[in-house]
């Protein structure tokens, strides 16, 4: 079942076109990666996505409804969206922070009850900062302010996962924990939109990717169909070695080549 359907996303900065048409669909169950070179439009296609900017035109549909017509509360509770290197600037635990995500579901009259701590504790397990809790945000690293950020947003309970590049600042084991929260909460009924530029991440744990180039969608599908020696020289300007043990696709970039000479190694 679809749950986001975006369609005909045009967008501009001042006179430089940034989105040229774009458009996706993210269902149900569905991890997908939203790939592509920097200044493709990835980021401003998702703050689109999440209602935060309004495109020059095209529709955006969230289970049905023009995501522009849910109410901000509305929209808080159903969808998370990650930014990139979001950080907090304000020396509160972790716990707190963790807790900010729970606001969207709290009445004018209604505090922190024990459903939104247990809430919290469990993003806080998952995001593997439950020894930090009581730790200040300020003074955690990169890696672990990027992990309490995610925690909020898996506290939350959304239905859509819309996340900028969430794995840019950590280690190679928390890339893959991240990864397979994303998964995890598809698994549930959820679903995931993820912005990455790891290529075997966004192979082994997408669903289906969607690439774009220029602000336009240059190829969609199984990561296997979008991973391809032909697109990765087109897109990126790459080539790129390709191994799949039977777990999955690893795609290893080798090496810059001319745009559109196609090449790698299958």
């Amino acid at each position: 079942m679809t749950l986001l359907r975006a369609e005909n996303i045009h967008m501009r900065f001042g006179a430089m076109p940034v989105l040229r048409g774009a458009g996706l669909e993210v269902a149900r169950g569905e991890t997908v990666g939203l790939l592509g070179p920097n200044a493709a439009g990835k980021t401003t296609l998702l703050r689109v996505l999440a209602g935060l900017v309004e495109a020059a035109s095209g529709t955006v549909r969230f289970d049905g409804a023009d995501v522009a017509t849910l109410d901000a509360a509305t929209r808080a509770r159903r969808i998370a969206y990650l930014e990139q290197n979001a950080a907090c600037h304000w020396p509160i635990t972790v716990e707190r922070l963790v807790l900010l995500g729970r606001l969207p579901h709290l009445g004018p009259w209604r505090g922190l009850g024990l459903a939104d701590r247990e809430a919290a504790a469990r993003a806080m397990e998952a995001c593997d900062l439950s020894h930090l809790a009581t730790r200040p945000v300020t003074a955690l690293s990169g890696g672990e302010q990027a992990r309490a950020m995610l925690a909020r947003a898996l506290a939350t309970g959304p239905e859509l996962i819309l996340a900028d590049e969430p794995v840019s600042h950590l280690d190679p084991a928390h890339r893959i924990r991240v990864m397979e929260l994303m998964r995890a909460h598809a698994a549930t009924g959820g679903a995931a939109l993820v912005i990455l530029h790891d290529l075997t991440l966004a192979a082994r744990f997408c669903d289906r990717l969607v690439l774009l180039a220029d602000g336009e969608v240059a190829a969609a599908g199984p990561p296997a169909e979008v991973l391809t020696p032909d697109i990765l020289a087109a897109v990126f300007g790459i080539s790129a070695a390709f191994l799949d043990e039977g777990d999955g696709l690893m795609v290893v970039p080798r090496a810059r080549v001319p745009q559109g000479d196609a090449g790698g190694t299958p």
